[in-house]
């Protein structure tokens, strides 16, 4: 049973108990469900970056995609691009403001796991 499986049997169990106004089920009869249609290749959306130190404190190798071009940590914030000389920090590949705010997130599109 993976962590993305129980995420999806949460939602269809909140989804199935909205509509049925029943006795609320537990996740016994909604996770075989999720674990087949996880099999099938479903997965959660990817978490958004808005902000520059969200950017920095993802683990290194991690790969973030801004809708133009991905980008891999190579860690204390330095990231570096395909057809890029050179690497540019947090604040760069988030285009983000003053306020450390990004004008477009970016979407974490693979992470190490740190388990």
């Amino acid at each position: 049973m993976s962590d993305t499986s129980e995420l999806l049997a949460d939602v269809l169990k909140e989804e199935g108990d909205r509509e049925s106004l029943l006795q609320p089920r537990r996740n016994t009869y909604w996770l075989p469900i999720a674990e087949r249609v996880v099999e099938r290749g479903w997965r959660p959306p990817p978490r958004l970056i808005e902000t520059v130190d969200q950017l920095s404190a993802l683990p290194i190798h991690a790969v973030v995609h801004d809708g133009r071009r991905a980008y891999s940590h190579q860690g204390g914030g330095w990231w570096i691009a395909p057809g890029f000389f050179g690497s540019m920090h947090s604040e760069t590949v988030l285009e983000s403001d003053l306020d450390g705010i990004a004008s477009v997130p970016v979407a974490v599109i693979w992470e190490t796991n740190n388990e």
